[in-house]
């Protein structure tokens, strides 16, 4: 958790808080409103110039938490979210399984 809260990405989802309650941890993070990319692949394939935005915002998000020392990170395509368009970078990262 130290090493999320650590992150400061445009396309990595901010962790607000964390504790323990009960014995049991328990984390928040920023709401970032907009499609998954799940429930946008499923109106079809991406088109080139969609998929090289997506993932190119996403590359910079692992390589960011790559510099601060994660280096394992796992998502899936319900981790992905889709801003709305004002934002200035709309793909926004769940963090996923980020582990040093």
């Amino acid at each position: 958790m130290a090493l999320l809260e650590k992150l400061d990405h445009p396309a990595i989802v901010k962790v607000k808080a964390h504790g323990e309650s009960q014995g049991l941890p328990w984390f928040a993070m920023e709401l970032v409103e907009g499609p998954t990319l799940a429930a946008r692949l499923a109106n079809g394939p991406l088109n080139v110039g969609e998929a090289r935005a997506i993932f190119a915002r996403l590359l910079d998000a692992v390589g960011h938490a790559h510099d601060h020392g994660g280096c394992s990170i796992a998502s899936s395509q319900a981790g992905l979210t889709s801003g709305p368009a004002k934002r200035k970078n709309p793909a926004s990262f769940d963090g996923g399984g980020v582990r040093r």
